[in-house]
């Protein structure tokens, strides 16, 4: 009826991607750009979704369109940064670019997204210093009012799901038996992508991407609401009929995302706050937490420009440290709950030790290790003979340690997380002693 409308295209394409239809948000959005080829937020959106379909040159050829039409596009410029490493003298370059596009944005976003780019710039061609100013400035600019709510959803999770709760519903009837989903979480920035593509490569296991549902069905209990006895009353309120449908409701917004294979992986990093959930609705689910160096995850996510949701623990580096902590201690709260339940699995140890790690990964979901699980594409992969994958190297040559190009910027986040990151290391350290036997 309308065919050179914008929004209505913006609309559909967004709910496809969020479906993981990506391929089908290509096709409506260049049917859309016959009509409106210069149109740059159905541009944008053309590139976001060629990059969830893995179509990195056709990204890149998208965004080089949109700088061609508005060589100050804060988005573009935003993702064209990012898809490429800059040397001392291309930083210079473009900064004088970046500087004119950030004195035509009107709005904070833009702004903000500009600001991002620069410190991306610089931090590629080793100008840390400079590179901070610029992130520093870009998370100012995005502090939320209030992290209440995201503090709320941890606090909410450890008072709801407790052992009590979940013994009372023990042989229940609570849940599906099926071990179809398998949920890839942790924070953001901490390896989800990585171990989902080696899950992925598994003839068996369909790499189904970030999920927006399981938090779709915990958000109308008021896991974020002030109100904890509010939240517990109404988890506790769950039937086992009431149970059964929501996740079979999860299995079929997840559809889309199954593929043939008998299992699907889900990597929405923030599920781990809805651990307790998943596991009352697919008591068999199997889990793989991912962890990285606490600053290296700090850093990454404090240099990223993120959903307006992640501004709300990312954009302060005291209210870092303090999400963190929680964090941490809600994976704890979980680990006693449901003991050998959730996979741990190291970022650093998994681009050092690929095969070994991927082999217990595999093994932890109950699958026949198959050789073509190292041979997925991708740069990261370590592909080792068969006689080494049993030795695990030392994991402190890996690529940690970024954070330390920022040191003396971090200190009010390593004043909070310091204990943390002397845990980490000793947890690293321990696992030098395991083996794949």
């Amino acid at each position: 009826m309308a065919p050179r409308d914008p929004d209505s295209y913006l609309i559909y394409s967004d709910v496809l991607l969020k479906m993981g239809a990506a391929d089908k948000s290509i096709e409506l959005l260049e049917r859309a750009l016959k009509f409106m080829p210069s149109h740059l937020m159905l541009l944008n959106q053309l590139a976001e979704s060629y990059k969830s379909a893995g179509k990195i040159s056709e990204a890149d050829e998208a965004y080089e369109r949109i700088i061609e039409i508005d060589p100050y596009d804060a988005e573009a410029l935003y993702r064209r940064c990012h898809n490429h490493k800059f040397t001392k003298e291309e930083a210079d370059a473009i900064e004088p670019r970046l500087l004119t596009s950030l004195e035509r944005q009107q709005q904070d976003e833009h702004q903000a997204s500009v600001l991002y780019s620069a410190g991306k710039v610089f931090q590629d061609c080793g100008e840390y210093e400079k590179a901070f100013e610029y992130l520093k400035k870009a998370n100012e600019l995005r502090i939320p009012a209030s992290s209440k709510r995201v503090f709320n959803e941890i606090a909410n999770a450890k008072a709801g799901f407790t052992k009590a709760f979940m013994a009372a519903r023990q042989e229940k009837g609570y849940g599906l038996e099926t071990d179809q989903p398998i949920f890839i979480l942790g924070l953001p920035r901490s390896g989800t992508t990585l171990t989902e593509s080696i899950c992925g490569a598994h003839s068996r296991i369909t790499a189904g991407d970030e999920q927006p549902y399981m938090g779709g069905l915990t958000k109308p209990l008021g896991i974020q609401s002030d109100n904890t006895s509010l939240f517990v009353s109404r988890i506790e309120g769950i039937t086992p009929a009431q149970s059964r449908e929501m996740a079979e409701h999860y299995l079929e917004m997840t559809k889309i995302a199954h593929g043939t294979t008998p299992h699907f992986t889900d990597k929405m990093p923030h599920n781990f706050i809805r651990i307790g959930l998943i596991k009352l609705l697919f008591p068999n689910a199997r889990i793989i937490h991912c962890m990285r160096n606490p600053l290296d995850n700090a850093v990454s996510l404090y240099s990223n420009s993120m959903r307006p949701f992640h501004n709300q623990y990312k954009s302060n580096l005291k209210t870092l440290g303090l999400y963190y902590i929680q964090y941490r201690s809600l994976m704890q709260h979980w680990h006693d709950l449901f003991p050998g339940a959730i996979l741990d699995v190291y970022y650093e140890d998994m681009v050092v030790n690929t095969e070994l790690v991927a082999r217990k990964m595999i093994d932890y979901l109950g699958l026949e290790w198959e050789d073509g699980v190292m041979d997925r594409e991708g740069s990261q992969r370590s592909v080792r003979t068969l006689s080494a994958w049993q030795v695990r190297q030392p994991v402190y040559t890996s690529s940690s340690g970024r954070w330390r190009n920022y040191e003396s910027q971090l200190q009010p986040l390593i004043d909070v997380i310091g204990s943390q990151v002397a845990e980490y290391d000793r947890m690293l350290e321990a696992l030098s002693g395991e083996t794949g036997e």
